[in-house]
């Protein structure tokens, strides 16, 4: 038992230096958080503010809400060309920018148009932090502790809309802006001081910066120097390896076909449908309008406190869900998220028409289900189709597909943003409008029982071999089981 809390405390110390440069540099992700949630104060807040100087109607609401998105349609692709072309670091302290400006033409803003502007150029630094981070920590940190770190992602993103219903249940919006910069300006300074990616160092001929940098991120190994020279000859014997294969790359018109397989169009079209579905579950919309949505439902609970409540939720799914990932099956997940999420909508549903109609009193109960609502959409329908979008497609489109997938995501985001108020008046109010979420989380469950097909411990050939052959799972002949450690060779995903 001596020997183990030992060795446990030796890795510990071996890899914080690792731990605490993915701390710093998620911190970013507050910013994220905040982008995401500021439109579920600043709105509620402007209708509250009828007479005010700043007149807004829903379809500026809603602008509000879609106008991150909006912008990051551009930027997410802007984002991963300066990341590969200046650097993980020097992107991500550049994301600081646009935040700062947005969040100033925000604060001081006189009129509505100024507001959704200040949104937009948010929107910019939100694509940059979330295209780089995930791409530094993935390089800088040890196999063993990497799916721990990336879970810092989810917890500061939640943390920061945490942060923003609080400030916004005691402060007006014009003051959480400001606040913002330093949600900004704190993680900026703090990153300047963290060592860039090795790999990247490398990929750019920069040695010795990147032996530098091995030495920080390793600098409490009893062998400094030789595990530094060790990690950085493999780097470099990785690189040479790529601009081998890139020597040797597909001409255009091969990889061009690559996109008319079935291997690439029947997956694509299977994650689409599921992003296309998981938008209309409210799932994101919910995040987006949260107070807005609790004054709606019919409870005399605070609807910001409400909203503090879901980010608290997301914060503890985001930590579960690294076990979650590593224990059960993709399909199992998705399916009991879309199950949970489809009973607690469609029940709140029914407590809000109740409330509204006189019969029941019991206000704490649309609350509750809402929260459960949130539990099990962190579960899998929140996360889980992007992590499988990286899964289901060939190792050489891989990238290029991941990208496309984004943008779709993207685009239905806006989408269900936009359409959020009308959905609201054409299904005759709250209770409305969360039947309907309720029913597209049943259509969602369908979809994914019909159509996708595991990954977790499958090959990649296993999967490509499903898709050349079938084109739902459900009615598929055989199905081969997970590969064994033994199996996988070089096709494992």
């Amino acid at each position: 038992m001596d020997d183990k809390v030992a060795t446990a405390e030796k890795s510990f110390k071996l890899l914080l230096p690792q731990t605490l440069a993915a701390f710093f540099v998620t911190s970013l992700h507050l910013l994220v958080g905040q982008v995401i949630a500021f439109s579920g104060i600043i709105v509620p807040q402007l209708f509250e503010d009828a007479n005010g100087t700043i007149p807004i109607t829903e379809s500026g609401g809603a602008w509000i809400a879609s106008a991150p998105v909006f912008s990051g349609f551009a930027a997410s692709i802007v984002g991963g060309m300066l990341s590969d072309s200046i650097g993980r670091l020097n992107t991500l302290m550049w994301a600081g920018l646009p935040g700062i400006v947005g969040s100033v033409l925000i604060a001081m803003a006189p009129n509505l148009s100024m507001i959704i502007w200040g949104r937009a150029i948010m929107g910019i630094s939100w694509m940059f932090v979330s295209v780089a981070t995930p791409v530094y920590i993935s390089e800088i940190s040890h196999p063993d502790i990497r799916g721990f770190l990336l879970t810092f992602l989810q917890v500061f993103l939640s943390l920061g809309s945490v942060l923003v219903y609080l400030k916004g249940w005691a402060m007006s919006w014009r003051i959480v802006s400001w606040i913002t910069i330093l949600y900004i300006a704190v993680p900026v300074v703090l990153i300047f001081f963290m060592p860039e990616s090795p790999p990247w160092l490398v990929s750019k001929g920069r040695n010795d910066r990147a032996r530098k940098s091995l030495e920080w991120l390793h600098s409490n190994h009893p062998n400094l120097k030789e595990k530094v020279e060790k990690d950085l000859c493999a780097l470099q014997a990785e690189h040479e390896e790529k601009l081998k294969q890139s020597s040797e790359k597909l001409t255009l018109k091969e990889h061009l076909k690559m996109y008319l397989l079935p291997t690439f169009y029947k997956p694509f079209l299977i994650i689409c449908g599921i992003i296309t579905l998981q938008q209309f579950t409210g799932i994101y919309v919910l995040l987006f309008n949260s107070v807005i949505f609790f004054k709606d439902i019919g409870t005399d609970k605070d609807p910001y406190l409400a909203s503090v409540c879901i980010c608290s939720v997301k914060v503890v799914m985001s930590v579960v869900n690294t076990w979650f990932m590593k224990t059960f099956n993709r399909r199992p997940l998705l399916i009991t998220s879309a199950v949970g999420m489809a009973v607690c909508m469609g029940l709140s549903g029914m407590f809000t028409q109740w409330i509204q109609e006189g019969s029941t009193y019991s206000s704490w109960i649309p609350v509750s289900l809402v929260l459960l609502y949130i539990m099990f959409g962190a579960i899998g329908i929140m996360s889980v189709p992007f992590l499988v979008a990286g899964e289901l497609f060939p190792l050489a489109i891989r990238g290029i597909a991941y990208s496309l997938i984004i943008t779709a995501a993207n685009v239905m985001t806006f989408a269900a943003l936009q359409a959020y108020f009308p959905l609201y008046h054409a299904l005759g109010g709250s209770a409305g409008l969360q039947y309907f979420f309720g029913a597209v989380s049943v259509a969602v469950l369908v979809f994914i029982y019909v159509f996708l097909p595991e990954t977790h411990k499958f090959t990649l050939t296993e999967i490509e071999n499903h898709f050349w052959t079938h084109s739902t799972y459900l009615f598929k002949k055989n199905k081969v089981g997970p590969c064994t450690d033994g199996e996988q060779g070089n096709s494992a995903i």
